[in-house]
């Protein structure tokens, strides 16, 4: 179990790395204070719902519990409440135990489902997990300000601002992907370009010279003597 949970610390640094690198300019953007946190927990949405399309059963949930870690911690620091990874962890495990029949339940389903139908499965999942994700980082935004201004983080009021992520997360999802979709249409050049058939070079046929047929030389007729009478 411990071998497993530093598998997910190690994976949850890396995906904090990459995504801080990702959103760093608009942390940094101050005319909407709210506007950083919300890009933080979309860009971690879209990971754990990439991550979710997996044709193995059950390897979804490993797969996004690191980006779920690194959430919470990508989200503490950008609130003031710097955490090492381990902190981050007790924190998520806190903020699960507070929403955690919801999101269980609801990913086990998920996981069920991939078990009859691997591809389709992670398909119908992805925007499940998008939307749970975005609930999970409306909790762990929640969580942070209540403890700058003193206040007691209750289960009840966690399952509330996680029920009203949830579907914030929904809407989210969706105009991302009508967002990702409508840029593709619009902008069929920014498509990589279907890659040509290679065409092999045509081999040219040599022709081989006609043989010239060889003359035999005529046979001379071979006179016989004459009888002598």
């Amino acid at each position: 179990m411990k071998r497993d949970w530093d598998g997910i610390k190690a994976k949850a640094r890396e995906m904090y790395d990459s995504i801080e690198r990702a959103v760093r300019d608009e942390i940094d953007d101050e005319r909407n204070e709210q506007a950083p946190i919300r890009r933080i927990i979309m860009a971690y949405s879209a990971a754990a719902a990439g991550a979710s399309i997996n044709p193995l059963p059950l390897s979804g949930l490993a797969l996004v519990t690191p980006i779920h870690v690194a959430l919470v911690l990508h989200v503490g620091k950008r609130l003031g409440h710097p955490l090492t990874i381990e902190n981050a962890g007790e924190v998520f495990k806190e903020l699960v135990g507070a929403v955690g029949l919801s999101i269980a339940s609801r990913l086990t389903a998920g996981a069920l489902l991939k078990i009859g139908l691997p591809l389709i499965g992670g398909l119908l999942r992805a925007p499940v997990v998008f939307a749970l994700t975005y609930g999970l980082g409306r909790v762990a935004e929640d969580y942070f300000l209540r403890r700058e201004k003193g206040l007691t983080f209750d289960k009840r009021t966690a399952r509330e601002v996680f029920a009203k992520g949830v579907a914030e997360g929904r809407v989210e999802g969706a105009y991302a992907d009508y967002i990702k979709r409508e840029t593709k249409r619009k902008n069929p050049a920014s498509q990589p370009a279907a890659k040509e058939p290679v065409k092999e070079p045509v081999k040219k046929s040599v022709k081989k010279p006609a043989k010239k047929p060889v003359k035999k030389p005529a046979k001379k007729p071979v006179k016989k003597p004459a009888k002598k009478s």
